[in-house]
């Protein structure tokens, strides 16, 4: 299989010696006791992950594969192909939506994914919660409608902004100040997705994603926004924000309970998903997702 052209259909027989055969363990105890005496394969596809092809055995009744059988699978295979990719196309998307998903809902913020109308696409547990409250979120038949804002109309200028690459020179996102109905003061953070729906998960027509905070300088919001951004895993995040936080390699070693080798494998991963090389640059990362730059 590893060594036949793609799409090209063959039969066992005429690639492999009846003697061999005969002593074969699988065509003894599986083929054999079924009657088969030949088969025909195509390679659909060969990866680095992964070799699928398809098989149809031919019973003693039949006869061994004959040319005209080769024929009609060569005609066939193409077909068979294209099938295959296609669900392997849908399963990636699955995967990579999964993966978003499992992100998002790990995260302590409210996160709304929006479109350009400002229409709801997604919103994670903490969100919804926030949004059952109707405050300062509010589901307005599908749309992501925000009260209490000093200024009135600002989550519809911001996630305009973000659909339209607006957002001002050296800054992520916009943050957006308000008032609960309690008096208590929030804030919302619009970020721009772009470019960063592309192989990530995120819904095509996604152009934003709203955060809430209680406050302007909620370090929660900073780990959040750089796990949904970079798609951390909850190790990888929580290394993010303990090196953000000043700690050494022994005390985050401790804190998260592992080897400091299994601990350097996970800062690789989490320096290699935000393009970064030293933990000063992460603090820098981090110093640029803070709400003055978001």
């Amino acid at each position: 299989m590893a060594r036949y052209p793609i799409e090209e259909p063959f039969a066992l027989l005429g690639v492999t010696d009846q003697r061999l055969l005969d002593s074969n363990r699988y065509y003894l105890d599986f083929g054999a006791p079924q009657g088969l005496v030949d088969q025909a394969a195509i390679v659909l596809t060969r990866d680095r992950r992964q070799v699928v092809n398809v098989s149809f055995g031919r019973h003693r009744d039949i006869g061994p594969v004959t040319d005209d059988a080769i024929a009609g699978m060569r005609v066939l295979a193409p077909h068979l192909r294209r099938a295959v990719l296609i669900t392997g196309i849908l399963e990636e998307e699955r995967r990579t939506r999964t993966l978003l998903e499992t992100v998002l809902n790990a995260v302590r913020s409210g996160i709304v994914l929006v479109d350009r109308k400002a229409r709801v696409v997604y919103a994670n547990p903490a969100a919804q919660t926030i949004i059952a409250a109707g405050d300062p979120l509010r589901n307005e038949r599908g749309v992501l409608d925000l009260r209490g804002e000093v200024v009135p109309g600002q989550l519809r200028t911001a996630i305009d902004m973000a659909a339209e690459g607006d957002i001002p020179l050296g800054r992520r996102g916009i943050a957006i100040p308000g008032m609960r109905a309690d008096g208590s003061p929030f804030v919302t953070h619009v970020l721009p997705l772009g470019e960063r729906a592309v192989g990530t998960g995120i819904p095509g027509d996604a152009v934003a994603a709203v955060f809430v905070a209680d406050r302007d300088d909620e370090p929660q919001v900073i780990v959040d926004a750089a796990t949904m951004i970079y798609s951390l895993t909850p190790t990888e995040a929580r290394i993010f924000e303990l090196i953000v936080g000043g700690n050494s390699t022994s005390e985050m070693a401790h804190l998260l309970g592992i080897a400091t080798s299994t601990l350097r494998w996970h800062t690789l991963q989490l320096f290699s998903k935000t393009g970064q090389h030293r933990r000063t640059d992460l603090v820098r990362l981090a110093s640029k997702l803070r709400p003055g730059h978001l």
